[in-house]
């Protein structure tokens, strides 16, 4: 994996994620600390970002949320075959919003 291995989401047009992500923006402008926490499961990802090849909306919405004051953060996670479980490699991954 690449020094820039990007993790991204959706990989196609999703209706609830954009309603998810459309309530939490209702939600934080009523005053209430919300968060939107993406889980990216491909091993040594380096960031995330909103994937506008799989829904442009949604990649129009997350920074729209991180606008109103969603806290937007993505976790890299990876399975441990060892182990037989999950392993947190990056609590934080940085997102990319361009």
């Amino acid at each position: 994996m690449g020094p820039n291995a990007t993790a991204m989401y959706p990989d196609c047009p999703t209706p609830r994620g954009r309603r998810h992500i459309r309530e939490l923006i209702e939600h934080a402008g009523r005053g209430y600390r919300v968060a939107l926490v993406f889980i990216a499961v491909l091993p040594g990802a380096k960031r995330f970002k909103p994937n506008p090849d799989g829904d442009p909306e949604v990649a129009r919405l997350v920074p729209a949320a991180v606008d109103a004051g969603v806290l937007v953060k993505a976790l890299g996670m990876e399975f441990d075959p060892v182990k037989h479980g999950i392993r947190l490699y990056n609590p934080n991954l940085p997102v990319v919003l361009d």
